[in-house]
């Protein structure tokens, strides 16, 4: 059985993976996000439609730094990884997260025809007028968030964990589930942002759709690497 790359060329993925989900950061500028007026007249006069997308970059770049520092730190020491082990692995771990990435895209699309009628009519608005970039898609969405979420808050879930119970099989659920939640709750700040509100039915849109996604990106990172968490991530926003 073939080993994947030598060491150099394994180095050299994962700096790209790490490239590329900085690069997602400053790909939101590439994207068009305004707000509605009624909205942006109620938010500090700092806060306008010209300076909102570099606002938009302060917070994903610190908590990216935090979780790459976080991740690089403790992901051997809990028997995760970035990239499989052989090219056996890649191949069966590459179709698995595809489709799991397709299922997840399907669910979200699903729960968006469910709660869309029942949406504030500013956050339809909001969500209809902005688009984000394919390159916000691939590189934000795909690299950017995994690493936040999987690399480095579900890496440092199941750390911490283990240092609290033995039971690695549990801790690791736990994991999933937390990181997942978290990840929801990340999706929060701009949707209230584009609602000015957040109505129940906005709340649970937004909680389920990133809750489910979550845990499907989570199962992939657990079972087969960082890079197919990754490859599930855009295959969902590909959908």
């Amino acid at each position: 059985m073939k080993n994947i790359p030598s060491n150099k060329q394994s180095k050299f993925v994962i700096f790209l993976i790490f490239a590329f989900g900085f690069l997602g950061i400053f790909s939101l500028l590439l994207s068009e996000i305004s707000l509605p007026d009624v909205i942006l007249k109620d938010l500090p006069p700092e806060i306008n439609q010209k300076n909102l997308p570099y606002l938009l970059l302060v917070n994903p770049s610190i908590l990216f730094i935090i979780s790459t520092i976080l991740g690089f730190f403790l992901y051997k020491k809990v028997e995760l990884k970035i990239l499989p082990e052989n090219s056996k692995i890649a191949k069966d771990g590459f179709i698995k997260s595809s489709l799991l990435g397709i299922l997840a895209g399907i669910v979200i699309v699903l729960l968006d025809l469910v709660f869309r009628n029942y949406l504030p009519n500013s956050f339809v608005e909001f969500s209809d007028a902005n688009s984000l970039h394919p390159l916000t898609r691939l590189f934000y969405g795909g690299f950017t968030e995994e690493i936040i979420v999987r690399f480095g808050i579900m890496t440092f879930i199941v750390w911490g964990g283990l240092k609290i119970l033995k039971k690695r099989n549990l801790i690791l659920v736990l994991s999933i589930l937390l990181s997942s939640l978290i990840f929801a709750l990340l999706h929060f700040p701009i949707a209230v942002l584009a609602a000015g509100d957040l109505t129940f039915p906005l709340a649970s849109f937004i909680l389920l759709a990133n809750f489910i996604a979550g845990v499907i990106y989570g199962y992939v990172y657990l079972k087969n690497g960082l890079i197919f968490s990754i490859f599930a991530h855009i295959f969902t926003h590909l959908l």
